[in-house]
């Protein structure tokens, strides 16, 4: 029974249901009266994508004239607002939350609303470089450099100094229960092992005193 109990409220400390609605859609975004925070020189190019977007859910959008302030306001993770993030600064986010009591951000795939952008530099079509960089880019990504790099960036970034864990290392850490974290459970457990013997032993020794 001791047992049973133990695991009944270790499983409703640990489980936390969500605060606020899972949000899946723009309609669940408007519903939640929650606009995703855009720069201004971004969300042109994305109507441009998906004239969708523009025509039916313009409204969710809040558009930020100032990069500095969208910056500042991203990386702080302000509540506020939804961001758009691509997937390399999405990385270094969602490290960066780990270091705090619980996850303010999530990815969310069905709110992306382009799968990739195309990142290069211009090029000749007939340039004499140009099997050459495509070789390189392809070999780089199959010997796993371009997965080690994103993996490696949020340290790389701390040990630069571009990254300042400074006001997230006091906060609770999650980690996996160790031995010690059942101290005052096992003491718990002593102190009523030796209650109930002792109040076992003094029932036996009344009753054979009284007869």
């Amino acid at each position: 029974m001791i047992v049973t109990s133990y695991d009944a409220f270790l499983q409703a400390l640990m489980t936390e249901p969500p605060r606020e609605i899972y949000i899946r859609s723009f309609e669940d975004l408007a519903a939640a009266n929650l606009k995703i925070n855009v720069r201004s020189t971004d969300i042109d190019f994305i109507f441009h994508l998906n004239p969708e977007l523009k025509r039916t859910y313009s409204e969710v959008f809040h558009i930020e004239n100032s990069s500095e302030k969208f910056d500042r306001e991203r990386d702080a993770f302000n509540t506020k607002y939804a961001f758009i993030v691509s997937n390399t600064k999405w990385d270094v986010y969602e490290n960066l939350q780990n270091f705090l009591g619980r996850k303010l951000f999530r990815w969310s795939k069905e709110l992306c609303p382009m799968n990739n952008l195309r990142w290069g530099f211009p090029i000749n079509e007939n340039s004499m470089y140009k099997e050459i960089i495509n070789n390189h880019i392809l070999e780089t990504q199959s010997a796993g450099l371009w997965d080690y790099w994103r993996k490696r960036m949020f340290y790389e970034l701390i040990d630069i100094g571009k990254i300042k864990l400074k006001g997230f290392e006091t906060q609770q850490i999650m980690r996996q229960m160790k031995i010690e974290d059942f101290k005052l459970i096992w003491i718990g457990m002593g102190v009523a092992f030796v209650v109930s013997s002792s109040c076992c032993v003094a029932e036996i020794c009344v009753f054979k005193f009284k007869n």
